[in-house]
């Protein structure tokens, strides 16, 4: 399988547009971010609907970017084997990001700000502006979870793996009974990812 996967990442390798764009459409939303954010400072006080429409326009660009970020820190966002096809764990992705954390309690958004606190935002040293350095540190921040992620759901899920070529998805345990073995990852990379984009929003 392993020899499989790397035949089929060379093999696409040569195709600019396979890699992903997502660090640089990072960059670009940071940028138009703090454009929004500068021309809010130049509107009149008397322009009030000049000055809501700005605010409006910056959040509108402050959501965007926190939807990449968010899927960048989850660690099958950035492999070719996104959803456990190439290990015979087909269907994981949904199972794990979806299926999953829906099923947690409201409680997980206390645990998840809780843990923020005590992570920084992954940092990547060498060339590039500041949002492509810190969007390509934190898929790979993301993808050194990935075999975590995988160990967990052939230890705790996977009843039967995926059949006919992965056209079949895997036959998994109820999420209500593997998820607790599933939910510190999940934590971790929630508050990872929130991290990182309240890192992004303030420098912008």
């Amino acid at each position: 399988v392993e020899k499989a996967i790397e035949n089929d990442q060379r093999k696409k390798s040569k195709d600019k547009h396979s890699v992903g764009s997502a660090p640089w459409r990072i960059q670009q939303l940071y940028e138009q971010l703090s454009s929004k954010l500068k021309n809010i400072a130049d509107i009149p006080a008397d322009q009030e609907n000049n000055f809501n429409k700005a605010v409006d326009d910056a959040l509108l660009y402050a959501g965007i970017l926190s939807h990449f970020v968010g899927d960048l820190s989850q660690p099958e966002h950035t492999t070719m084997n996104y959803d456990g096809q190439f290990s015979e764990q087909k269907c994981l992705h949904a199972y794990f990001e979806t299926e999953m954390v829906s099923i947690l309690p409201l409680s997980l958004a206390a645990e998840v700000l809780q843990h923020a606190k005590d992570v920084k935002a992954p940092q990547k040293e060498g060339e590039g502006s500041l949002p492509v350095r810190i969007a390509l540190a934190l898929a790979w921040d993301a993808y050194q979870q990935l075999k975590t992620l995988h160990e967990l759901d052939l230890s705790y899920a996977i009843v039967s793996k995926s059949k006919n070529d992965n056209k079949q998805c895997a036959i998994r345990h109820p999420v209500n009974k593997s998820v607790p073995h599933f939910r510190e990852l999940i934590t971790h990379r929630l508050a990872v990812g929130a991290r990182t984009l309240a890192h992004l929003w303030h420098a912008s």
